[in-house]
């Protein structure tokens, strides 16, 4: 049973080959062929069959009764109440679908450059991240940069400036996990107290 009040949040493996069904609208799929990436086209492809299936599980739509449209920033969005976020890595995709604005982001865990902090984070993480070992800041930093990447997502901003989103008024949760003997984090945003649900099944089994 589910609570269209709260967040649900997906993840699932990306294909090793493009499947070549219809997707809607048609307009997403032609994009998604344009890619001259074969894994970007592979990742985005299968995140929009997951959001299909993630809405239907929870809200029991198509995405044909979603009224789906791109906004002023270029981004796809519904005119009939419902909110959803997207985002892949090479290996994983996560799709966030609420009732309220919602944003999600995933990445895999990796070495970070010298210096990527000044870049990314307020001065109060700054402050924050002086005082972890060595061996805590690279986690600190990935996970921070998730839920930035989440927050700015949901606020429908056209310029990302990470080091000016502190989380303050959001509310955000993460999950670290470990796939084929690599480790994942992914963050999930909110506007509003809306309990986040993490559906991580699919992609582990």
């Amino acid at each position: 049973m589910t609570d269209k009040k709260n967040v649900y949040v997906y993840i699932s493996r990306v294909p090793a080959v493009l499947p070549r069904k219809a997707l809607f609208p048609p307009e997403r799929l032609s994009e998604i062929m344009r890619c001259k990436s074969d894994s970007l086209g592979r990742q985005k492809y299968r995140a929009w069959e997951l959001l299909e299936e993630a809405f239907r599980q929870v809200f029991s739509k198509n995405l044909t009764e979603l009224g789906l449209r791109k906004n002023d920033t270029g981004k796809w969005v519904s005119d009939k109440g419902f909110y959803f976020s997207i985002s892949h890595c090479e290996r994983l995709v996560a799709v966030a679908v609420s009732s309220v604005p919602v944003g999600v982001d995933i990445e895999e865990a990796r070495a970070i450059k010298a210096g990527f902090e000044r870049k990314s984070l307020t001065e109060e993480e700054l402050s924050e991240f002086g005082r972890l070992t060595e061996g805590e800041r690279d986690a600190y930093l990935l996970r921070r940069w998730t839920v930035k990447e989440s927050i700015f997502k949901l606020s429908n901003e056209s310029i990302f400036r990470p080091t000016g989103i502190s989380g303050e008024g959001f509310y955000t949760e993460s999950r670290e996990f470990e796939l084929d003997e690599r480790r994942f984090i992914i963050s999930a945003s909110a506007n509003s107290p809306a309990p986040i649900i993490f559906n991580l099944s699919d992609a582990l089994e």
